[in-house]
């Protein structure tokens, strides 16, 4: 993991992962889902107070290790042995570590947002996710919120899906087993904080139609997200932040521009330049990773440069003429096991050219992203932001998107700015050699080892109590 932009209040670090990065099993083995029925409590818990420390004491068992930790976070780490006697509970500390992030551990795993509440706490609410709606003008969306357990309102985040039909879960039909943000929710959930997650606008459970809509359609949506959670009853209203993945980045920053009260933002694989910029680099690096030849990739990057031109600029004829020129020749460098037959090439042409015409570049959303630079509104954002990006991403290159966001939020005057390369990563956050995304539906389908360590950790540091 390499940190690349470190500011005040940034405790990213490459050490190996505190918390297991695989998303829960049921005992049959499989990856829960959102239909299995509520995570049992880990924990009763109870506060004690006592001149400047905190403990926060978590255990249905009878005898458990514990660590106490400064609210200031000057100090924490103090290992001790927690017993109930008759309803009450004791620690003992043993040793105390100086100078890291006030977290709450103990041996059955960590809560670095060791948020306390000065009361017994006998009867807290179990962890539990309910299914939700809420309404974006006109249009409903379903969606699932995660509640961690314990007593008093809890931080929160809404989670922000990348392009194309997304479920709450971020899923990709075409990659089984990927659910990211059913993952993060729960990892986020057993360490103290809420999620809501939801499908887009037509899409799943939620109403609405999803073709026509833009990045500027789905960030209102994501608002009516936010608005729900700050009128929730379990919620802290004035600790609600971000988490976008791919295009979900580019709307949070977005959001934070234009909502001051915004807690946080996580942006994951996230464009910091206009959207031509970014296609026309993912072209170069796609077409010469899986083009069989170096001559075809520079066909293909030449042709979509100038299709992307002709789009901006809606001159429709001249698009369809220029891709049909493009597939034709596409068919004929193709390798004679691949090609058409001879007298079906230009008809092919033709049909694809007219078909990707309406399907993707007469489509409202993407002449919107060919022309929104997110730069203009990374540089407005002055809240704590952790930037992700995969060392292995082809999508959203980390070495061309990096200091684009750093002098945007320089220029911001942020001060809480973190941006950190995981390494063996591709876009989608799984662990690779390659980033190619022919090989996305292979790999093992959990979190690239530290992904979930960085942000639950930076979390902890940038999250108020």
């Amino acid at each position: 993991m390499r940190e690349h932009t470190r500011r005040r209040r940034s405790h990213c670090r490459s050490a190996a992962p505190r918390y297991v990065d695989r998303p829960r099993r049921r005992p049959d083995g499989a990856h829960a889902s959102r239909d299995d029925p509520p995570l049992s409590p880990p924990c009763t818990g109870g506060t004690v107070r006592g001149r400047r420390t905190t403990m926060h004491i978590e255990s249905p068992r009878p005898s458990n290790h514990v660590a106490l930790g400064s609210p200031s976070r000057a100090a924490t780490g103090a290992a001790g042995c927690e017993r109930r006697t008759r309803g009450a509970r004791r620690a003992t500390v043993k040793r105390l570590r100086v100078g890291a992030i006030a977290a709450l551990s103990f041996a059955i795993g960590l809560f670095p947002l060791g948020i306390a509440v000065a009361q017994d706490q006998s009867g807290v609410a179990e962890p539990t996710a309910l299914e939700v709606t809420f309404t974006s003008g006109d249009i409903t969306l379903a969606g699932t919120l995660t509640l961690p357990g314990g007593a008093g309102r809890h931080p929160a985040l809404v989670t922000i899906t990348g392009s194309g039909p997304q479920d709450r879960d971020n899923a990709h039909p075409s990659i089984p087993g990927y659910r990211p943000f059913a993952w993060l929710a729960e990892h986020l959930m057993e360490h103290g904080m809420a999620v809501l997650r939801f499908d887009e606008r037509g899409v799943g459970e939620s109403e609405g139609a999803f073709e026509g809509a833009t990045s500027a359609d789905f960030a209102r949506d994501v608002e009516a997200a936010v608005a729900y959670l700050r009128e929730h009853p379990d919620i802290d209203p004035s600790n609600v932040g971000l988490v976008g993945h791919s295009e979900g980045s580019m709307i949070a920053g977005m959001i934070a521009a234009r909502d001051p009260d915004l807690a946080f933002v996580v942006s994951l694989a996230g464009a910091s330049v206009d959207g031509f910029t970014l296609m026309r680099n993912q072209i170069a690096n796609l077409a010469f990773s899986q083009a069989p030849s170096e001559e075809f990739a520079e066909l293909i990057v030449r042709s979509e440069i100038r299709a992307m031109e002709l789009t901006v600029a809606e001159e429709w004829e001249s698009l369809e003429e220029h891709l049909v020129e493009t597939y034709r020749t596409q068919f004929e460098m193709l390798p004679a096991d691949q090609a058409p037959p001879a007298d079906q090439i230009e008809p092919l042409a033709r049909q694809t050219a007219e078909q990707e015409l309406e399907a993707r570049y007469q489509d409202p959303w993407f002449r919107y992203f060919l022309t929104y630079d997110p730069g203009q509104d990374w540089e407005r954002v002055t809240i704590p932001v952790l930037a992700v990006y995969g060392e292995h991403d082809l999508q959203v290159d980390a070495d061309f998107n990096r200091e684009p966001l750093a002098e945007a939020l320089d220029r911001a005057g942020n001060t809480d700015a973190t941006i950190v390369t995981l390494e063996r990563s591709n876009h989608l956050f799984l662990e690779t050699e390659t980033g190619d995304v022919m090989e996305y539906a292979d790999l093992e389908m959990a979190f690239a080892p530290g992904f979930l360590d960085l942000v639950t950790d930076w979390l902890s540091a940038n999250v108020a109590e």
